[in-house]
């Protein structure tokens, strides 16, 4: 099974079916500046303040996703999957098992 490093962090759009074609756009354009701020985090160019601090703005409780991070790695690590530091010393899974 193949999974990008960054999948673990990942959030995803909203599936409200009383969306209409601006209300996707614009939860679509949330969801990139989302993944933007936390692969910035990972590759250590943004603080994790900022991260959650757009989590919370865009009504994503922060700690649910830190609670749903924690549980994706422990699932990972339970697993069996083996880790690597990147350059900037943080610890992400290898991008296959």
């Amino acid at each position: 099974m193949q999974f990008d490093t960054y999948d673990l962090f990942r959030t995803f759009c909203s599936e409200d079916p009383d969306f209409n074609r601006a209300d996707e756009r614009a939860d679509l354009a949330q969801l990139i500046e989302r993944e933007t701020k936390i692969e910035g985090f990972l590759n250590g160019q943004t603080r994790l303040s900022e991260v959650l601090d757009c989590l919370s703005d865009q009504g994503i409780e922060p700690d649910d996703w830190v609670d749903t991070t924690v549980n994706n790695i422990e699932f990972i690590i339970d697993s069996g999957i083996h880790f690597a530091s990147n350059d900037k010393g943080i610890y992400l899974p290898l991008s296959s098992f």
